[in-house]
């Protein structure tokens, strides 16, 4: 993906092995090897110091403390914009503290869905106020299009008349892909066409849901 050239890119921890939108060399790897890594703070000090960034863009909930804490002391110019993507039925606590610390100052609290939107806690709401608006996550059209363009000329293996569900995520207990597999497996059972389910992803479950798919 094309960026700008005076966007910056920072990890607060490790750059994950998991595939990103970036090129690994473009992004800047603080190294953090627990949440209050001392070296990482600093490195994350300097970086907000030397650079004076217009806006600072967080997500992570340690990251987005600290970041928000190092901005108010030395660059309280900075436009502050978190961005929220999980279900906050399901999140841990330490993530809900962060965001009590972290919303009164925000510019900008953006949400990647109305569900996200919808499951904020009420002193959430009450806090972030008319500052939360919803960007959905960005989605490249002309791929979906040049499949559907393989599909139309009669390409895919599947026979044409059965139908085929697709599910992409992280495999980890809060995407809950144990019960999409269990649902499907009942669905298949009573259908009338040929149903396939394909899931596409990597994560702390994978071996427990490939033992659920034999079942």
């Amino acid at each position: 993906r094309e960026r700008h050239p005076n966007l910056t890119i920072a990890s607060y921890f490790s750059i994950s092995h998991f595939p990103a939108d970036h090129e690994r060399d473009s992004v800047i790897a603080l190294g953090a090897s627990h949440p209050f890594d001392v070296c990482a703070i600093k490195k994350l000090f300097f970086l907000i110091r030397d650079l004076k960034p217009n806006i600072i863009h967080t997500h992570h909930s340690v990251s987005s403390v600290l970041t928000t804490l190092i901005s108010q002391f030395i660059h309280r110019d900075a436009i502050l914009a978190k961005t929220e993507h999980n279900d906050h039925r399901h999140i841990a606590k330490h993530h809900l503290v962060a965001n009590l610390l972290t919303f009164p100052v925000q510019s900008m609290i953006v949400c990647n869905s109305d569900t996200t939107l919808k499951s904020f806690k009420w002193w959430e709401r009450l806090i972030a106020g008319d500052r939360v608006m919803r960007i959905y996550n960005g989605v490249d059209i002309s791929r979906i299009v040049s499949i559907i363009h393989v599909c139309a000329e009669g390409e895919r293996s599947e026979a044409n008349d059965s139908f085929v569900l697709g599910h992409v995520g992280r495999l980890t207990a809060q995407k809950n892909q144990a019960r999409l597999i269990k649902a499907f497996a009942a669905a298949k059972a009573v259908a009338p066409i040929a149903l396939k389910l394909e899931i596409v992803g990597d994560g702390p479950l994978r071996e427990v849901l490939l033992e659920l798919t034999v079942e």
